[in-house]
């Protein structure tokens, strides 16, 4: 008698939380049931060889068979409420993930607990995890074929009952469903392992006897809940194919749902990138024109002073830049660009002009620009900006002491693309890090902002290539100096 007491009180427990987590969908939508059925999932595996209780003389229900029960009493319950196929779609995967985990485990654990490193305090034989493999699969196999039969019989018995209260009819589904659980479970099973009889009895008797309490409960609960279950039941049948598959018109009406949030959350990016550029833009300037009319008050033979200006200057000009690059990235990876003939010496010298303007403290001289005279390459005006941020590169990492900044450019002919080199004797690149600094944020010299992502992406949307190496000069030691390379497209005739 006590053992029969200690299963019905695991079975109110089980069936009472159950019921609790479902009714917080009002606030916590089905997040918490879902939780609560997965760990009875785990329970129901773990604990099918952890204990039984000896409920009368003949039967004998092990713990794992409860839970696995209140896992079938909660999937009901969910259907019967819901009657939704994404969500008992989900639900069933869920099953069928969480079944494999355990199968995973099952067979990883023997090999574990066998290794001399291991320490087993309990001690747990590993043994008893390679006799429960198979139980695992047929039990896992067992849930997910009940599951279907279950929506399947629910489904057929709707029309074909209706003088039937729905709490009973329910009831009698599932004590049906347990019945037929108690019959396979152990033929598919025991036949291999014997010697776990007395441990997991799943046996008709036992399942019978959690059928009919687990369908008591089963009534008050969807008794309790009648007024949302009736609205939901009283609709068009479900098709069990629905469950099991995705229609197409279903993967595209969640394809538009997707692409229309994906479109909302660019376009309120992009407002919020242009109302910070032109804020900051603002300011930069206001500062600049101050700057400036500090330069017109001070006197011009305090060198120390107007070094520290123009470095003040240089710094605002940068980062006005820096809001320019977000700016263009952003237009870059919405829109794309359009590609056009260029013409190179043009580019670069607009380019020099401007890294000349912004530091000029710095003396810089470029060896060979007259080789780019009178080539043209089809990519974009803002190729400009590729080359500033390559220039002003070899600047910020000149060798120190270095009171000369050399830039060396050539340029041939490949097929029929153009191969520009841009060298310099800075610090260089390790090449390990190579690669990396074309990344945004890389955190390291030359890749610390965002200028060579954007000389990256740049060249990727007209066709052309970049990439970075040590001086042919030095091809083993990146102390040297480095070398960018462009491969650019030739112009195209009638442009």
């Amino acid at each position: 008698m006590l053992g029969l007491l200690i299963t019905i009180l695991h079975i109110g427990v089980f069936s009472f939380l159950g019921w609790l987590f479902y009714l917080m969908r009002k606030r916590f939508s089905l997040l918490p049931f879902f939780l609560y059925l997965g760990a009875l999932m785990v329970y129901a595996n773990i604990l099918g060889v952890a204990y039984s209780i000896t409920v009368l003389e003949t039967i004998r229900i092990s713990g794992g068979n409860i839970a696995f029960c209140a896992e079938i009493w909660c999937f009901m319950l969910l259907y019967v409420m819901e009657r939704d196929p994404t969500t008992m779609r989900a639900t069933i995967f869920g099953v069928f993930t969480v079944s494999i985990f355990f199968v995973v485990m099952y067979t990883f654990l023997p090999f574990v607990l066998s290794l001399p490193v291991v320490v087993n305090p309990l001690p747990v034989p590993p043994e008893i995890f390679q006799a429960s493999l198979w139980i695992v699969i047929v039990g896992a196999a067992l849930a997910i074929l009940e599951l279907a039969t279950l929506i399947a019989i629910i489904e057929r018995t709707k029309d074909k009952f209706k003088w039937l209260p729905s709490g009973l009819r329910f009831a009698i589904i599932l004590f049906l469903i347990l019945c037929l659980d108690g019959l396979l479970f152990p033929i598919l099973t025991f036949p291999l392992y014997p010697s776990l009889y007395g441990t997991i009895i799943g046996g008709l008797e036992g399942k019978a006897l959690l059928g009919l309490f687990y369908g008591i409960t089963l009534m008050i609960a969807t008794t309790t809940l009648n007024l949302q279950y009736t609205r939901r039941f009283e609709g068009p049948r479900v098709r069990l194919k629905e469950i099991v598959s995705v229609s197409k018109a279903e993967m595209a009406q969640e394809l538009r749902i997707a692409l229309k949030d994906s479109k909302e959350n660019e376009k309120i990016a992009r407002l919020l990138i242009d109302l910070i550029s032109h804020d900051i833009c603002n300011y930069d300037q206001a500062a600049l024109n101050q700057i400036e009319m500090l330069n017109l008050l001070i006197d011009s033979k305090d060198s120390k002073l107007k070094k520290l200006i123009s470095g003040l200057k240089r710094t605002i000009t940068e980062s006005a830049r820096v809001v320019t690059n977000v700016n263009m990235l952003s237009i870059i990876r919405e829109k794309g660009l359009k590609s056009e003939n260029v013409d190179l010496t043009h580019l670069f010298e607009a380019a020099l002009e401007g890294v000349s303007a912004n530091y000029c403290g710095v003396s810089l001289r470029v060896e060979g620009i007259e080789k780019l005279a009178g080539i043209q390459v089809h990519a974009h005006p803002l190729l400009q900006e590729c080359f500033y941020n390559i220039l002003s590169n070899s600047i910020k990492y000149q060798k120190e002491g270095e009171e000369v900044v050399i830039i060396e450019v050539d340029i041939n002919k490949e097929g029929d693309k153009h191969h520009l080199y841009i060298g310099d004797h800075g610090i260089g690149i390790p090449d390990s890090r190579k690669e990396l600094v074309f990344r945004r944020f890389d955190g390291t010299p030359y890749g610390s902002g965002m200028g060579l992502s954007i000389v990256k992406s740049m060249a990727a949307f007209f066709d052309g290539e970049v990439w970075v190496e040590n001086r042919s000069d030095s091809p083993d030691d990146h102390t040297h100096g480095t070398v960018f390379h462009f491969l650019l497209k030739q112009a195209r005739d009638g442009e």
